[in-house]
């Protein structure tokens, strides 16, 4: 599978209407295609305000949970790419007010907000999701968990944590590849299946 990084091949990749009929659709292979062309260039826009690694991760996988809850438009989007920033600066904008942290930032934001006034309906089904993603850690045994929670919220590496819990590198990895595993599983017994990629990656 090819996956695009540059800005022209992004703009190959937005512009093809097969590809987006297909998200919209329900293609989840299509919809990963475009998270993995998308997210890294989302990543340092979203830093800039939120500073946190994790906090980052969580807006991106946010931004794009969002997006799949508006595929049936995309195909009638001009800019996806636009469209897709716009989600993200809105996740940014609600993390801003909800920590009442830098108030230029959400001033520069705001104006953005008027755009997006469905997503009371859609929040309640973001933290539906949250919730099951919660569930599924706490369903982790003790040691699994707090791996877990040091790879995800503490952003460390598996040498880190290896070094940290005195356990070894192979040890942290498969602890971290059973609990992801778990999590997928419970995403897709819950419905959310299509959320399942996002919680593929290991930190080495």
């Amino acid at each position: 599978m090819k996956f695009y990084s540059d800005s022209m091949s992004h703009q190959v990749l937005f512009n093809d209407h097969q590809f987006l009929k297909e998200i919209s659709e329900g293609n989840e292979k299509a919809f990963e295609r475009l998270f993995r062309a998308l997210s890294p260039t989302l990543k340092p826009f979203v830093f800039r305000f939120t500073k946190c690694n994790e906090t980052t991760r969580e807006i991106i996988q946010d931004t794009f949970i969002r997006v799949w809850l508006n595929r049936d438009k995309i195909v009638e989007i001009s800019n996806v790419k636009s469209w897709i920033f716009k989600f993200a600066a809105n996740e940014c904008l609600h993390y801003l007010r909800d920590k009442t942290i830098h108030q230029k930032a959400v001033d520069k934001l705001s104006g953005q907000q008027q755009e997006y006034n469905e997503y009371t309906g859609q929040t309640v089904q973001l933290n539906e999701i949250k919730s099951v993603i919660v569930n599924a850690v706490e369903k982790l045994s003790p040691q699994r968990k707090l791996i877990y929670q040091m790879s995800r919220v503490e952003n460390k590496t598996i040498p880190e944590i290896s070094e940290q819990l005195n356990l070894s590198p192979s040890t942290v990895k498969n602890s971290l590849v059973s609990s992801l595993k778990l999590i997928r599983a419970h995403l897709a017994q819950n419905g959310y299946a299509f959320l399942a990629f996002l919680f593929l990656y290991i930190k080495k």
